[in-house]
């Protein structure tokens, strides 16, 4: 009995199956934040820390109220958008290099904190003299701890700076928590700005949506234009679309900015 035909036409039939699937270009596969660029790194510091707090926040983190960002969310973070930005994907370029999306608006990993205090207080004389040390144990251990000191006092109320990216949230909350005397903190936020990006995760697959904004942005920007990604445990990166909008319509994207990343 001859077989080799059956063989032959099963062989043909997986050959013909192979060669008609197509690869779906909107993946790339890409390295996952092992060895993350130099250009990334500097310019998306803040970003990846606004990213985490805003995080952390929205899903109530376990780790929420720590004041150092715990790296096991950041390096996460950080993972997905270096497989992001080595991807080949040609939206890759839209938002790195033509359009320097960043996390402004709402980032609250800033470097300041406006703290206001009782006005017949040792930390008002202390702050009033110009001095950082406020000679209360529970404050100045704070202030020493992450690094503060203070760059303005008036009208009872303090800025106090660092040069570390921290959970600000989380330190204001431990600084209003310390002593009777400081009656609010909160983190000194941008008060114009326009960019987001969004993250998210679910199981193994990291999210990111990058907005970019434009026109009167000094409140709320007239015109955005989403891009959307996905990176899942392997580091292969998917594109998602895109979603426009406006005050009056979607409009067309601005000549780009060039920021060359």
């Amino acid at each position: 009995m001859k077989v080799a035909p059956l063989y032959s036409s099963l062989a043909l039939i997986l050959l013909l199956s192979l060669s008609s699937c197509k690869k779906d270009d909107s993946v790339s596969p890409s390295n996952c934040g092992d060895d993350l660029s130099s250009p990334l790194k500097q310019s998306y510091e803040r970003d990846v820390a606004g990213i985490a707090i805003a995080y952390m926040l929205e899903i109530e983190h376990p780790l929420a109220h720590e004041i150092e960002l715990p790296g096991s969310v950041t390096d996460k973070i950080w993972g997905g958008l270096d497989a992001i930005f080595r991807s080949t994907l040609p939206q890759r370029d839209s938002i790195f290099s033509q359009y320097c999306v960043h996390h402004v608006v709402n980032n609250q990993a800033v470097y300041s904190c406006i703290v206001q205090v009782n006005e017949d207080s040792e930390v008002a004389r202390a702050w009033a003299s110009g001095e950082t040390s406020t000679g209360i144990a529970a404050i100045d251990g704070l202030l020493e701890t992450y690094g503060f000191s203070l760059t303005q006092y008036n009208n009872h109320t303090a800025v106090i700076r660092t040069d570390r990216l921290l959970n600000m949230p989380a330190f204001a909350r431990a600084l209003k928590a310390s002593h009777r005397d400081i009656t609010n903190a909160q983190p000194n936020l941008l008060t114009a700005g326009a960019g987001r990006i969004y993250y998210n995760q679910t199981h193994d697959i990291r999210y990111y949506d990058f907005v970019f904004e434009w026109h009167d942005c000094y409140d709320l920007c007239d015109n955005y234009h989403r891009w959307k990604f996905s990176v899942d445990n392997l580091c292969r990166v998917a594109f998602l679309g895109t979603e426009s909008g406006g005050v009056n319509g979607s409009q067309p994207l601005p000549e780009p900015l060039n920021c060359g990343l």
